[in-house]
Parts: structure tokens; sequence; C-alpha cells
């Protein structure tokens, strides 16, 4: 996969596929990410990895198949026989946010390896996902009526009620109560986002800010209609010094924002911008 044909699946997975069961997977979209930021390096090793990891996974699983056995099969695959964990130290490398470098490690950001976690199971035609449970990245799987809430934090750690109550209150304060709203799908792409956000944050960080620049255009091709990422944008051109593309992006990020809030900080900025240029 070159820079290119990876810049060509995001933007499919940011318009959705024209028609139903073409549209790229979360494993393409991560080794698309990869790609886009180390061109250089060839994905097919990658790819069959995780094939490797599904096939294990269900030889792990045989006959035992429930749901409990499911998260069983997963953990002894990746867990136990590869050894994927998050990064124990506080850490601003980019491996972590980046797939290939997580596969050769085994071991990388939460949303990298809930990433992974979905990927096979989906490989396996599981129902598998992440859940928009704040603050924190878990993981939902649902066989058979029943359904269980996993941490990829904690090497998929089954997670009941009292321990996600007890989660919630230490992530979104004391007064926070569980809602079904904790439990609904997040969307594939919004996985990915979170993925390359980790990125780019690291890369603002430390200063890299062209960098970032190609984090953040990675990541308008996952959400081209996010006026705030064209409003992020548009600040960086402006720190950097490249005031007629600072102009255009924050032009997006005025067009595409619906909330008066949103169009008057890019109204702002977009003035100042101006001003610069004459």
């Amino acid at each position: 996969m070159t820079r290119d044909r990876a810049a060509a699946v995001l933007a499919r997975i940011g318009v959705g596929a024209a028609s139903e069961g073409t549209e790229p997977g979360l494993i393409d979209g991560a080794l698309a990410l990869a790609q886009y930021s180390l061109p250089a390096v060839d994905p097919a090793p990658y790819r069959q990895h995780v094939a490797d990891l599904a096939d294990r996974t269900a030889a792990v699983l045989a006959r035992r198949d429930h749901v409990l056995a499911r998260r069983d099969a997963l953990h002894a695959a990746l867990v136990a026989a590869n050894g994927y964990h998050r990064e124990a130290r506080d850490t601003d490398t980019l491996d972590d946010a980046n797939l290939f470098r997580v596969i050769d490690r085994r071991r990388g950001l939460p949303v990298a390896l809930a990433i992974l976690y979905v990927g096979v199971g989906r490989a396996l035609g599981w129902s598998i996902a992440g859940i928009a449970f704040p603050g924190h990245v878990l993981v939902q799987i649902e066989h058979a009526g029943e359904r269980r809430i996993l941490d990829p934090v904690e090497n998929l750690r089954s997670l009941g009620a009292p321990a996600l109550r007890n989660l919630l209150k230490r992530v979104a304060g004391p007064e926070a109560e569980l809602q079904a709203a904790h439990y609904a799908h997040v969307a594939d792409r919004d996985l990915l986002l979170r993925l390359e956000n980790s990125r780019k944050l690291r890369l603002v960080a430390q200063g890299r800010l062209a960098e970032a620049l190609d984090a953040l255009a990675a990541m308008r091709m996952l959400a081209p209609c996010d006026p705030n990422l064209w409003r992020e944008t548009g600040v960086l051109h402006a720190q950097v010094g490249n005031l007629a593309d600072a102009a255009e992006a924050l032009e997006h990020a005025l067009a595409l924002g619906h909330d008066a809030a949103t169009r008057q900080a890019a109204a702002e900025l977009l003035d100042q911008i101006r001003g610069r240029m004459t």
C-alpha cells in the first residue's frame, strides 16, 4: 500500500462506500493510517499477523462458543500468546499510536489495542465494537443474547455494572451515573480518529507542527465535514506561517460549522489571518 493508496482507503471510510459491504474495515483503516505516516513500510506482514491472530483465536475457541469463551479466546491469542498490553509507562512516543509499531512492540495505546481486539473479532464474524463510554476505551462483545464489556487497559477484564459505575465516577466525577448512551456502539471511524488524534497531540507537544498537519490531513480524510478539524488545521498553518493555507482551512471551517460558537471562533481567526496577509 503506497501513501496514495492509504489516502484512498481513508477517504473511502470518510465518505462511506457507495455500495454495502465495500467500505474498508477497521483494520484496513488503522493500517492505512499507519501507512500514511510510514509510507516505506510494507503493510502485508501486519495484515497477515492480524489474520493469524484471528486463526489462533478461532482455534482456542473451538466448541466453547459462548460470550465469555469468546473473551477468553481473544485473551489467549492476543494477551497470553502474543503479549499484547498497554504501554506500561506514560510516554509521548508515536509508536503507541501507529498500528505497525504496536504490532512490532506488542504494546500501545488502549485505543490501538481496542482496534486490534475488535478487528480480530470482526474477522471471525463476531458482534464486537467500541462503545461510547466517557474518558475510557471499552469494547463490547455480544453473542447469543449475552453482552460483556471488556477493558483493553486491563487485558480484556470483563467489567460488570458495579465496576463500570466506579470507573465512570473516576473519569467523569462522583455525580456521574451510568446511562444507556454509555453502551452505544461507536463508529469505526471514531476509533480511527481517536487513534490518529493521539498521534497528532504528541506531534504538537513535540513542536513537530508540519507532521501534525499531516496527521490532521489524514483525520480530515476520515471526517471531511468536521469543522473543528478544519479550524485546527487553520490554527496550525497560521503558526508555521502558511497564511494562505490557514485562510483556506478556516473558510472551510466557517462554511461547515453549524453552531454559533464554532462559526464565531473560525470567523475571528480568519479575520486575523486576512489582516496579516494585507
